[in-house]
């Protein structure tokens, strides 16, 4: 052959072996997925070499796998295993020897390399022709083993959790695993790792009581894994080392096992079933005498029923995985009826409702709204009239507002029924066209509610949210009002608006319509509650529980310590956990995770790619978004490179060593979807 020529092949050769571009192709993906770590190759036995994608799953004959042994570094080519069509995934290998790139694509074979034992890794490109681009490609996660036959490698296997267990927070478990150590002379030790989602969160030691920071998943595996002596200088001593502590040592890794299948962690603290809560009963006893219950929940799979008559022992009525119920056991009047639900999630725990009674006489107290009743459009900041006609034995209502179903609040609680009320929607109502009142007897829970939706909307002249802590009054009425979350909070006295820090000089007048569209601060004792023996305190807002993550930002929302009611669990567990937040007047919605980090989500596309609803959102202070610390750490939901979130843009923290250089959390790690991820442009590589 031309020396040119071949000069010329040679170089192309090299070229694609060592500086190959990838290119993005949306339909190529290639994984290795064995060897991908601690296995043992014997010299002399045929060793299927596996990987998913390239060209396996892409009609192309023109597609073309190659296969490359490099050290164990992943990046030093050691020579060529394969180069050509493999539309099976797997390539069957006796790992004596490699061949250069000239052999490679069977151009000589004096390029023969034997291969020394040692640990090395595989690499698996898929090229778009046999000369041409590379689209994709993908190396072993840890090294493996190339030994000679008739030499004996240390090997370990995990045998507990291997899959489908059911592990919980607080409880003492065993790690149990077996190693074969016959005929290996040197000395080992071994660390024990927590993955999730197959991405490492924590070291652990074999007896391990699991802590209240793992959070409940059903994705969860063990790897074990086996060194070579001796152990880091920086480990000596501890009972595990540190996953950032491991790297310096991933090249005396002898063998390494996963649990075969993923088990799963039950937080009894963090993740009980939610109990059912807002249950109520529609009672039509009058006519068919039977009773109606309904109740919401977030998390149970079956609920029970329990019924008793005239404050006897409830009894066991039935079982339903809906969230209502008829009861047609025939009802008598004039005998007292309670019920309450218990919910019962997958592992078998179990949170019981509120309990709630009823009279099922024949002339059974009733209640009919009457306006609003479907079809009313009733604008922001303007006064309008509730009415509802009621039964004389019924004295006291209770007013509330939903909206899609769902329960926004109560615009008055426990008021004589006396067949009307005055009410000024509000600036924090979102316009929309499905409200309904719902008014209810507040001793036998008896209701009623419109019976068809209305609108709020936004008129002309009603004004737009101020800014929190604005402070406002009428020119001729001395009382001055701050602004917090879009409602009025009156400062009842010169010492209070002094001890606030407020002057004088900022107060705003206004007129009597503007004063009339913030509805009065609602922020009551009843707001703040922590569970009994826990530290956490939480307010309630529109129903949903929001978590106050700091002492500082306990105080600096202006709250008061006497004010946290101590709470049994259970009572806890009645309120949904408010996911969605927006500050009054911000149009940013931020999501806040369950560790109580808060996430900007950029856009509408995003938001609605969760399955949100806009009705979720519930709107805070200012001060109350800043108690959450930003969650900048994100990675895909199944994927393993971390970002880090800086200036709009997501940077890949690429090695183990940058990501313990910057001092960060891998338990503040939050995973997104795909649109979000792809949301953010790639900014420069953390190396």
């Amino acid at each position: 052959m031309n020396k040119k020529i071949l000069f010329l092949i040679t170089g192309l050769i090299i070229s694609a072996a060592f500086f190959t571009k990838i290119q993005p192709v949306s339909a190529a993906t290639i994984s290795v997925t064995s060897p991908n770590g601690g296995e043992n190759l014997i010299k002399g036995t045929p060793y299927t070499i596996q990987w998913t994608g390239g060209y396996s799953t892409i009609t192309d004959p023109l597609r073309s796998v190659a296969l490359m042994l490099t050290k164990e570094d992943g990046v030093t080519q050691v020579g060529w295993i394969h180069w050509g069509n493999s539309p099976s995934g797997s390539y069957s290998w006796d790992p004596v020897e490699v061949r250069s790139a000239m052999a490679a694509i069977g151009i000589g074979a004096s390029y023969q390399v034997n291969v020394p034992d040692g640990k090395y890794k595989i690499r698996a490109i898929d090229y778009n022709d046999p000369r041409g681009t590379a689209v994709a490609f993908d190396t072993s996660d840890a090294p493996f083993s190339i030994v000679a036959a008739g030499t004996t490698q240390p090997s370990i296997t995990v045998l507990s959790p291997n899959g489908g267990e059911n592990w919980k927070v607080g409880e003492k478990k065993l790690i149990q695993y077996n190693t074969i150590l016959s005929g290996y002379s040197g000395q080992t030790w071994l660390q024990l790792i927590l993955l999730k989602n197959n991405i490492p969160l924590m070291t652990v030691p074999y007896e391990w009581t699991i802590p209240a920071t793992v959070e409940a998943g059903n994705d969860y595996k063990i790897e074990a894994r086996l060194y070579a002596w001796p152990i880091p200088p920086i480990c000596v001593g501890k009972e595990v080392c540190a996953l950032s502590e491991l790297s310096s040592v991933s090249s005396n890794l002898l063998a390494s096992d996963k649990s075969d299948a993923a088990f799963s962690m039950v937080n009894l603290t963090n993740r009980s079933p939610d109990a059912p809560f807002n249950l109520t009963v529609a009672s039509a006893i009058a006519t068919d005498r039977t009773a109606k219950l309904y109740w919401q929940n977030v998390n149970g799979e079956k609920f029970y029923i329990y019924k008793n008559k005239n404050d006897e022992t409830f009894q066991f009525l039935a079982v339903t995985t809906d969230k209502f119920y008829k009861d047609i056991s025939g009802l008598s009047p004039d005998i007292k009826y309670g019920y309450y639900v218990t919910a019962v999630n997958i592992y078998g725990e179990s949170q019981p409702s509120n309990k709630v009674y009823i009279y099922p006489a024949a002339n059974q107290p009733s209640i009919t709204v009457l306006s609003p009743n479907g079809g009313e459009q009733w604008g922001i900041g303007k006064q309008y009239s509730i009415t509802w006609n009621s039964a004389s034995s019924i004295n006291h209502v209770t007013i509330a507002l939903n909206k899609s179903g769902q329960y926004v609040k109560n615009l008055v609680r426990n008021i004589i029924s006396n067949g009307s009320a005055f009410w000024t929607p509000d600036l924090g109502l979102t316009p929309g066209s499905d409200y309904k009142i719902r008014i209810t007897d507040f001793d036998s829970g008896v209701y009623d509610e419109s019976d068809n939706y209305f609108s709020i909307i936004k008129t002309g002249s009603a004004p737009t949210c101020l800014p929190d802590n604005t402070l406002i009054k009428l020119p001729d009425d001395p009382k001055v009002y701050v602004i917090i979350n879009c409602e009025k909070k009156w400062i009842q006295t010169a010492e209070e608006f002094k001890e606030e820090g407020y002057k004088w000089s900022d107060v705003k007048a206004v007129n009597s319509p503007v004063i009339q569209a913030y509805a009065d601060y609602s922020q009551t004792t009843a707001d703040l509650l922590r569970a009994v023996g826990q530290e956490r305190v939480y307010k309630v807002v529109n129903g949903k529980l929001i978590w106050v993550p700091t002492v500082s930002a306990f105080n600096a929302q202006g709250l008061k310590w006497s004010d946290v009611q101590n709470v049994d669990a259970s009572r806890l567990n009645q309120y949904p956990r408010a996911k969605l937040l927006q500050a009054s007047g911000d149009p940013k919605i931020y999501y806040i995770t369950e560790s109580g980090l808060k996430r900007h989500i950029p856009n509408e596309t995003i938001f609605d790619s969760y399955g949100n609803k806009w009705e979720d959102v519930v709107r805070v202070t200012s001060a109350e978004i800043n108690s959450f610390p930003d969650a900048t750490l994100i990675k895909a939901e199944d994927g393993y490179q971390v970002y880090k979130i800086e200036n709009g843009q997501k940077r890949w923290i690429k090695t183990d060593a940058a990501f313990k250089r910057l001092k960060l959390d891998w338990n503040k790690v939050t995973p997104v979807n795909s649109a979000e991820l792809d949301a953010y442009p790639e900014g420069a590589v953390i190396e």
